[in-house]
């Protein structure tokens, strides 16, 4: 948000009656978007080495009073005496007032992206022709522009980022843990398994024994393989199974 703007409770009075002068009627973001040009204006008078003495005025109520700016001002123009009517107890001053405070403190943001000049779209202004290639920002039935004080042309301000697009840092989910491997064991005791269960393992058990000198009957030979598939089954069990690609 923007930081607050300094004003008294003229310059609150002054705003409040030039915005409902100027755009009741409007919606509500054409209605803050006037607020926003009298603050802006306001702004540039803080910069007299860029744009000079202060054309517009350095107060709120200067630059709602400065001549030739807002119609709604001008000593021959129908809303002047309705504007000046205008009880602070009215619900229509009372909207207003907040809409004022709201921006002067700068809690509300600036649809207008810095403009400071507007008109009622279709009309005629001064200063048409430098504007003639600057899309406006239209708001209601208002149109709206960034000028500097001398009449140069500005570029519109960067809208603020949405609250949405400020995300957290995102963390990263714990590992999934794995389950340790013995990779010789894990592939030894099925090759294991599948030699023992087949036939010719019986006579090659059959063949060591004899040249360790051991005589073996072929019951025997049968009892020793089963006890070994055994023994490598139930090892096998305990061992987490081989990952497959």
């Amino acid at each position: 948000m923007a930081a607050p703007v300094a004003y008294t409770v003229t310059d609150l009075d002054t705003t409040v009656r030039t915005a409902w002068a100027e755009s009741r009627g409007e919606p509500e973001e054409c209605q803050i978007g006037v607020i926003w040009v009298i603050r802006r204006r306001v702004e540039f008078s803080a910069y007299p080495q860029l744009w000079g003495k202060p054309w517009w005025g350095s107060t709120p109520d200067e630059v709602c009073r400065k001549p030739w700016q807002f119609s709604c001002r001008n000593a021959t123009d129908p809303n002047l005496p309705k504007l000046l009517a205008l009880r602070p107890g009215d619900p229509e001053y009372l909207h207003f007032k907040e809409l004022v405070v709201k921006v002067f403190e700068g809690t509300i943001p600036d649809p207008t992206l810095g403009s400071t000049t507007y008109k009622r779209t279709g009309t005629a202004a001064s200063w048409d022709k430098a504007v003639d290639s600057v899309t406006p920002i239209v708001l209601g039935h208002q149109s709206f522009w960034r000028l500097s004080p001398n009449g140069k042309v500005l570029p519109f301000l960067k809208p603020p980022a949405p609250a949405s697009a400020v995300s957290e840092r995102a963390v990263p989910a714990p590992a999934t843990p794995q389950p340790r491997e013995v990779p010789m064991l894990s592939k030894m005791f099925p090759f294991l398994l599948a030699r023992l269960q087949e036939p010719s393992t019986y006579a090659g058990l059959g063949a060591l024994a004899l040249a360790l000198g051991m005589h073996l009957t072929g019951d025997q030979v049968g009892a020793l393989t089963s006890v070994l598939v055994a023994g490598a089954g139930a090892a096998a069990t305990f061992l987490p199974e081989s990952k497959k690609s």
